[in-house]
């Protein structure tokens, strides 16, 4: 069973047809590298960043007075700790991902933590 995606490819402004890393045919991990196709659509501009500027003084003010304030207090820790684990990435990113490993990616970002 071959699953496939279509897409649009606005370089070549053409529908594209590209294999899944989730085929059966295909060898564990192959998907990535033989099938699936670079996005081409934005070209990386530096142009974007290559006039950032950043003021060290205050950015250093900002850090000293980040360093200076209390930690959060303790009857609010557990729930900040929570907020943060919810915030944990779960995307997956590598091509040979199986449906399993995706579900249970989904399931734990469903219930990051385990019932107490």
């Amino acid at each position: 069973m071959k699953n496939e995606c279509e897409r649009f490819d606005l370089v070549s402004e053409q529908k594209v047809t590209a294999l899944t890393p989730f085929d059966q045919n295909l060898p564990h991990g192959a998907g990535h590298n033989a099938s699936m196709m670079r996005n081409t659509a934005i070209p990386f501009d530096a142009g974007m960043i290559e006039h950032i500027r950043v003021n060290l003084s205050a950015v250093e003010r900002r850090i000293d007075t980040l360093k200076a304030r209390r930690s959060v207090k303790k009857k609010w820790q557990a729930a900040w700790l929570l907020k943060a684990i919810s915030c944990i990435d779960l995307t997956t990113l590598s091509g040979d991902d199986t449906p399993g490993r995706v579900r249970r990616l989904c399931a734990k970002r469903a219930n990051p933590c385990a019932p107490i």
